[in-house]
């Protein structure tokens, strides 16, 4: 159910229901932060909210609230406001058995959530917690609600909850940035309840979503137990406009798949991805920093993975992830639009896995091909590797390059420092044709300094759209009409 928290004051909580009480399931009202909301108040934001479901939560401070008296008063002050019946009550695990007891005999329509919080971590033996904390106690629900400080963290709370709510309404969450899949991906776990922001500014724990995002973007209200994940791995992700091409997509396609983000440290990327081969993930997009190591975690890798020797898709069979790469023949499909390859020079800016993928493409295509990259050496060893020239950037000019065709930036410089670039203005040819692999900004100072020279430009999205048509095709793992792949793309990528 998906949970908008109510907090503050009596006139915030009265503008958010009335704002998203056509779009929630549930409010949880954290009387703890009211400070003065009387009975009679509370009973007018319940009408104002019925039919929706209620719960009603004053947390003590030893579990993240405001109250910082005793369980007793905290019974005393409660009661009054019980009367008025919401749906469930919140205590705390340790709350005394003696409360738990008067709650059933004073109040047995009230169902009661035994709620756990650790905002420090997450315990490395999650079951056994669990069991200690919150099962040996008889409730109604249960709530789990840990902070993750390593992605794993995030996949066991995904495990326990897949397993403990077969039989239990039971919520699991991770707080923090590494759990933010936790809530996204709360109905593929099986959690009962996500709590989720109305109104930005007013999260009541790190890491919360907002409740217009989950469902335009994410398409919560289609996820359930048997939706396929597919995520984006690397590192920032932030720039990406994957999760909402991505999933517009799988919407089009009417898939019971879903498409989020997921940033990763390097010590991560190897235990996630092997993880995760026991839960519901079906396929990896890979970007930076992780393409030159993703393909050590794969069952095989064809051909493309072998010879360029980085990886930027991963997809699963009967278990297993097995490894490709797709921006090569991504890059070519875009610029077959603008100019035909063989025999032309292309300067290819940056020396990681996109150059390795794009210029492993361009060779096969018959292009002459000159890597430009900032340390000279690895301009200069990636270039004896495929049999071409290589130069530090400080190398480069019109004398040892002479008017190449066409210009392609694989690296990130100008992605978040928007006014870098990573080629100054008088090394642009004034006929090349220019493309820039970043995807947003969609203009970068690159593509400016190039369109003042008066040179033809590509912007990033136009390789994104044809290396994610090959990605979809292998996620599906099903004959798929490309052109209908390819105006669903671009139609969600333009409506951002």
């Amino acid at each position: 159910m998906l949970t908008i928290v109510l907090q503050n004051s009596f006139n915030d909580a009265k503008e958010l229901i009335e704002k998203t009480a056509k779009k929630t399931d549930c409010y949880e009202f954290r009387l703890d932060t009211f400070g003065n909301l009387d009975v009679e108040q509370l009973k007018g934001l319940f009408k104002l909210s019925s039919p929706i479901k209620t719960i009603l939560t004053f947390r003590m401070s030893s579990q993240g609230g405001m109250f910082e008296g005793s369980f007793h008063k905290r019974w005393e002050i409660l009661k009054p406001h019980l009367s008025l019946e919401p749906t469930y009550v919140d205590f705390e695990y340790n709350t005394p058995e003696e409360y738990l007891n008067e709650l059933k005999q004073e109040f047995p329509n009230i169902k009661l959530i035994l709620s756990y919080h650790d905002f420090e971590q997450t315990d490395p033996d999650l079951f056994s917690l669990t069991k200690r904390v919150l099962l040996s106690k008889n409730a109604d629900a249960y709530k789990l609600a840990t902070k993750a400080n390593h992605i794993n963290d995030a996949l066991r709370m995904f495990t326990l909850v897949r397993s403990l709510s077969e039989d239990r309404l039971f919520t699991g969450i991770c707080m923090g940035e590494k759990g933010a899949l936790t809530r996204i991906l709360a109905p593929v776990l099986g959690s009962t309840f996500n709590y989720v922001v109305g109104k930005k500014g007013l999260e009541s724990a790190e890491g919360q979503l907002g409740i217009h995002e989950l469902i335009k973007t994410y398409r919560y209200r289609s996820l359930n137990k048997g939706t396929k994940i597919f995520a984006l791995l690397g590192n920032p992700v932030a720039q990406s406009p994957s999760h909402i091409t991505h999933n517009k997509v799988f919407q089009k396609l009417e898939e019971n798949a879903v498409y989020i983000k997921i940033k990763l440290e390097k010590e991560e990327f190897s235990s996630f991805v092997n993880l995760a081969k026991d839960l519901p993930f079906y396929g990896f997009s890979v970007t930076v920093p992780f393409k030159e190591i993703a393909g050590a975690d794969c069952k095989t890798l064809d051909d493309y993975g072998k010879k360029i020797g980085a990886v930027n898709t991963l997809y699963k069979r009967k278990g297993e992830f097995h490894g490709t790469n797709t921006d090569g023949i991504g890059a070519l499909r875009a610029l077959e639009h603008y100019i035909k390859l063989k025999g032309k020079t292309v300067v290819v800016l940056g020396a990681g896995g996109s150059a390795r993928a794009i210029t492993y493409a361009l060779q096969k295509c018959g292009a002459k091909i000159v890597i430009i990259n900032r340390t000279a050496s690895k301009a200069h060893n990636l270039a004896k590797e495929f049999g071409c020239d290589g130069f530090g950037v400080d190398e480069f000019s019109h004398d040892t390059v002479e008017s190449p065709d066409v210009i392609i930036n694989t690296t990130t410089v100008g992605m978040n420092d928007v006014a870098s670039t990573p080629l100054r203005g008088e090394c642009i040819s004034k006929k090349a044709l220019v493309m820039d692999i970043v995807t947003s900004p969609k203009e970068t100072k690159l593509l400016k300094l190039a369109q003042e020279k008066g040179c033809t430009v590509m912007y990033g999205y136009e390789m994104f759209v044809y290396q994610a048509i090959e990605q979809f095709i292998l996620f599906i793992d099903q004959k798929l009409d490309r052109q209908m792949l390819e105006k669903s793309i671009k139609d969600a990528y333009f409506l951002l």
